[in-house]
C-alpha cells in the first residue's frame, strides 16, 4: 500500500490548546510589548525637538544681547538715547513674537491630556479590549465535575452562570475609565505646569527688565525742565551702566534658565519607559488575580458591592456638578458686594470680641508708618525689586492675576460694540483695587486700531453747567457746548470711538441739587452708547450710593468688580512679582529664636492668610504690608519676611461720632475737599479742615494735592485701611 505524504505548506496549524484567559493574556502581552518598545524612541524624539527649540531660543537671546551690547558701548560715545530706545523696543517685540511664541507652542503641545502619556495609556487600554474579545461574554462555571460534585456545588455552579461575573465585563471594569487620572499623567501634568510657569516667569522677567531700561532712557532723554510727575521718585532712574547691566544680564540669565526650566520634564521622559513597564506589570497581576477568583462567592459579593459604590459615586459626582452650576449661576447674577447676610455675619464678628487673640501681639493701626515712609524704607531693597512692587497701575497682562473672567467680559463688550450693539461698562472697586490696571490691559489688548480717549472727572460736578464745561474740556469742539443736545450731536456725528472715564465717584455730591451734574452726564451716555463705547470707573461705595439715588446700574450693560475674592488670588499676585525678581525668599517663624517646627510653605500660607484678612483683597494694601514686612540681607542676597500677625482695629470704635461720620462721607464720595465736607455737614471750612487733618494724622485719610499755603485740597480714604474701616462703618450702619 502506497503511503500518501501531505505538503507541509498545506498542513493546518495545530489547534490552540490555551484557555481563553491564557490566549487573552498572550495576545495582550504581545501587543503591549510592541507598544512599549516605541515609547523610548518617541520620548527621545520629543526631547530632541525641545532641545533644538531651546538651542534656537538661546542663540536668539545671545544675538539680541550681542546687538544691544554693541549699542550700549557706542552710547559711551554720545549715541542718541532715542536710537537705544527704538532698538530695545524692537528686540522686545522680536523676542516675544519669534522666540517666545515658538517654544511656548512646543511646550503647550505636550499637554498631558493630549500627548504623550495619555495617548500611550489609551493605546494600552485599547490593546486590552481588543484581546478581551476572546473572553466569554457571560459568566462561566468551573469544569464539569460530574456526579462527584456535591448537590450544593452543582447548584452553586448553576447559580454562578446566572449571577456571576462575565470575564469580558470584568476586564472592561478594571480598565481605567479616564487615562487622565493615572498617576503618571498627573505627574506629567504637574511637571508640565511647572515648566509653563518657569517660562512665563522667564519671559516676564526679560520684558520687565527691558521696559525698565526703556523708561530710564526716556527719563534721561527728557528735557531737564520737565519735572517728574506727581508721586514719581527721582532716585528711581538707573545710571547708564546700570541700565546696560540689567538689560544684558537679563538676556544672559534667560539663556541659562531655558535649559534648567525643562530639566524636570526631561528627567521624567527618561524614566517613563520603566515607569510604564512597572504600571503595566501591576495591572496584569491584578487582572490575573481578579479573573482567577471571579467564581468565588466572596469575590462576587465584592464585585457587586464595588458596582454599587461606583453607581453611588457617579450620582454624587453628578449632584456636585449640578450644585456647582447653581453656584455659578448665583455668582453671575448676584452682586459681588456684601449681601444682607454678609453684613450680619461681619457685624457679629465685630461684636462678639476676639477670644484667643489676647496672647498675640497686636499691631495698632495708628502705629503703622505712612505709605511714603514705607517707600522710603524700601530703598534698602534691590532697585529692580523695589520697582516690581512700586509699579503703579499695570500697563499689560504680564502681571495681571485672577482677572481672566473680567478680561473675558471686557473682550465681549468690545466685540459686541464693534458689532453695532449697545454697550457700556462700569468698573467698580475701592481705591487701590486695580481698576486702572484693568483699563490699561483692556486698552492694550482689545482696543488696538480703535480711537481711545482717556478722560478723568477731575473735580466734583454739581450742575448741568458743570457737565457742559466737562464735555467741552474733554472733546474740544472749538466753541463751548451750549446744551446737552449739542454734546450728543457732536458725539454722534464724529467717529465711533471708546471713551474711558476714570473718577466716576466725582459725578455727584450729597447735598440738595448735588445730583444734577450726574443726571446730565448719564443723559449723554444713554443717548450715545450705541455709537460710543463708554467705560467708566467708580469706587465701590460711591457706586452703591449713586445707584441707590439715581439707579445708575441700568445705564451700564456690564458691571465689572475688581477686588480679589480669595487668599489664593492675592497670594499669586504678590508671588508673581517676587518670582520675576529671582531673589530667594525666607519666611521668619512666628517667634524669633523660639521653637517653630513649621516649614516654609506653612509659614507662607499663614502669612498670606493674615495678609488677606488685613487687606480684604485690596492690592494696594497688600503691596504696602508686603514692603512693610520685608528685610533684605545684602550679605546673603536674600529677602526675609516677618509674620504680619494680627491688627488691632479697636481704636476705630473709640472715635467720636463726628469722625466716624466724616470717614463714612469721605468713603461714600471717594474723596472730599474741606469745602465739600463743610457744605454737607454745615460746618465752617476751618472746622472741616481741622477734623479731616486729624483723621489724616491718624493715617486713615490721605491728603491729595496742595493748594495755597501747602494745604491739602482733597482727602480720600487710605487704601491700606479699606478693609478695617469699611467693616467698622458697616457694623455701625454708617456705610451700607
Amino acid at each position: 500500500m502506497t503511503e500518501k505524504h501531505q505538503d507541509p505548506e498545506q498542513t493546518p496549524p495545530p489547534p490552540r490548546t490555551e484557555s481563553p484567559a491564557e490566549s487573552f493574556f498572550t495576545d495582550f502581552e504581545t501587543a503591549v510589548r510592541k507598544e512599549l518598545e516605541g515609547v523610548k524612541p518617541r520620548m527621545e524624539e520629543i526631547r530632541k525637538g525641545l532641545e533644538e527649540e531651546c538651542a534656537r531660543v538661546g542663540e536668539g537671546l545671545e544675538k539680541s544681547r550681542e546687538r544691544l551690547a554693541a549699542l550700549f558701548q557706542q552710547s559711551d560715545q554720545e549715541i542718541e538715547p532715542s536710537r537705544l530706545i527704538t532698538e530695545i523696543e524692537g528686540q522686545l517685540i522680536w523676542i516675544n513674537r519669534k522666540l517666545r511664541a515658538g517654544i511656548d507652542k512646543e511646550i503647550r503641545n505636550l499637554s498631558p491630556r493630549r500627548k504623550p502619556i495619555a495617548s500611550i495609556l489609551a493605546a494600552l487600554s485599547r490593546h486590552c479590549r481588543e484581546a478581551a474579545v476572546q473572553l466569554p461574554e457571560r459568566p462561566t462555571a468551573p469544569a464539569d465535575e460530574g456526579s462527584s460534585a456535591s448537590l450544593a456545588r452543582q447548584l452553586w455552579n448553576r447559580l454562578l452562570v446566572r449571577v456571576g461575573i462575565p470575564p469580558r465585563l470584568l476586564v472592561e471594569e478594571l480598565l481605567p475609565t479616564d487615562p487622565g487620572a493615572h498617576p503618571l499623567v498627573r505627574r506629567h501634568g504637574d511637571l508640565h505646569q511647572e515648566a509653563l510657569a518657569r517660562f512665563a516667569d522667564l519671559w516676564r522677567g526679560i520684558r520687565f527688565h527691558l521696559e525698565v531700561a526703556i523708561d530710564d532712557l526716556k527719563k534721561r532723554a527728557a528735557p531737564p525742565e520737565e519735572a517728574p510727575s506727581e508721586g514719581e521718585e527721582e532716585g528711581e532712574t538707573s545710571t547708564p551702566s546700570e541700565t546696560a547691566d540689567q538689560v544684558l544680564g537679563a538676556l544672559s540669565d534667560g539663556r541659562e534658565q531655558i535649559r534648567r526650566a525643562l530639566e524636570p520634564l526631561f528627567a521624567f521622559y527618561e524614566e517613563l519607559p520603566a515607569a510604564l513597564e512597572k504600571s503595566h506589570r501591576e495591572f496584569v497581576i491584578r487582572l490575573r488575580s481578579e479573573l482567577a477568583s471571579a467564581g468565588e462567592p466572596r469575590h462576587i459579593l465584592t464585585y457587586l458591592w464595588r458596582r454599587l459604590l461606583r453607581s453611588l459615586s457617579d450620582k454624587w459626582q453628578r449632584g456636585q456638578e449640578l450644585i456647582e452650576q447653581g453656584k455659578d449661576e448665583v455668582s453671575r447674577t448676584a452682586s459681588s458686594g456684601l449681601t444682607q447676610t454678609g453684613h450680619l455675619l461681619r457685624n457679629l464678628q465685630s461684636l462678639v470680641g476676639r477670644p484667643g487673640q489676647t496672647a498675640d501681639a497686636l499691631l495698632h493701626l495708628t502705629d503703622l508708618p505712612t505709605t511714603s515712609q514705607v517707600l522710603e524704607r524700601a530703598r534698602d531693597l534691590p532697585s529692580l525689586y523695589r520697582r516690581l512692587f512700586t509699579l503703579g497701575p499695570l500697563k499689560n497682562r504680564e502681571f495681571l492675576v485672577a482677572r481672566e473672567e473680567e478680561m473675558e467680559t471686557l473682550e465681549e463688550i468690545a466685540r459686541r460694540w464693534r458689532d453695532g450693539k449697545t454697550c457700556s461698562a462700569a468698573l467698580i472697586g475701592p481705591e487701590g483695587s486695580g481698576k486702572t490696571s484693568l483699563i490699561n490691559c483692556f486698552v492694550s489688548e482689545f482696543c488696538v486700531g480703535e480711537e481711545v480717549l482717556r478722560l478723568d472727572v477731575a473735580r466734583r460736578m454739581r450742575s448741568e453747567q458743570d457737565a457742559l464745561e466737562l464735555f467741552t474740556r474733554w472733546l474740544e469742539p472749538g466753541e463751548p457746548f451750549a446744551s446737552l443736545e449739542g454734546v450728543i450731536e457732536h458725539l454722534l456725528s464724529g467717529p465711533r470711538r471708546i471713551l474711558v472715564v476714570e473718577g466716576g465717584h466725582h459725578l455727584a455730591l450729597r447735598v440738595i441739587g448735588g445730583y444734577r451734574g450726574a443726571r446730565a452726564f448719564f443723559y449723554v451716555l444713554m443717548a450715545t452708547r450705541r455709537h460710543i463705547l463708554w467705560v467708566v470707573t467708580f469706587r465701590r461705595y460711591p457706586w452703591t450710593r449713586l445707584d441707590y439715588q439715581l439707579g445708575i446700574a441700568q445705564y451700564f450693560t456690564h458691571q465689572v468688580r475688581t477686588l480679589f475674592h480669595t487668599q489664593e488670588e492675592l497670594q499669586e499676585t504678590i508671588l508673581l512679582r517676587h518670582r520675576t525678581s529671582g531673589v530667594p525668599l525666607f519666611y521668619h517663624p512666628r517667634e524669633e529664636g523660639g521653637p517653630d517646627e513649621e516649614d516654609q510653605p506653612t509659614r507662607q500660607s499663614r502669612f498670606f492668610k493674615d495678609l488677606f484678612a488685613a487687606t480684604s483683597g485690596n492690592i494696594d494694601a497688600a503691596l504696602y504690608y508686603w514692603l512693610l514686612c520685608l528685610e533684605y540681607d545684602e550679605g546673603e542676597q536674600t529677602l526675609k519676611i516677618c509674620p504680619l500677625g494680627k491688627l488691632d482695629y479697636g481704636f476705630l470704635r473709640a472715635l467720636g461720632r463726628d469722625y466716624l461720620f466724616a470717614l463714612g462721607e469721605v468713603h461714600s464720595h471717594g474723596g472730599l475737599t474741606p469745602e465739600e465736607y463743610s457744605e454737607i455737614f454745615r460746618k465752617t471750612p476751618l472746622e472741616a479742615r481741622l477734623l479731616l487733618d486729624y483723621l489724616a494724622q491718624l493715617n486713615l485719610l490721605q491728603a491729595e494735592g496742595r493748594g495755597e499755603g501747602g494745604l491739602a485740597t482733597r482727602y480720600q480714604l487710605n487704601p491700606v485701611f479699606f478693609g478695617p474701616v469699611s467693616t467698622q462703618l458697616e457694623s455701625m450702619n454708617i456705610l451700607y
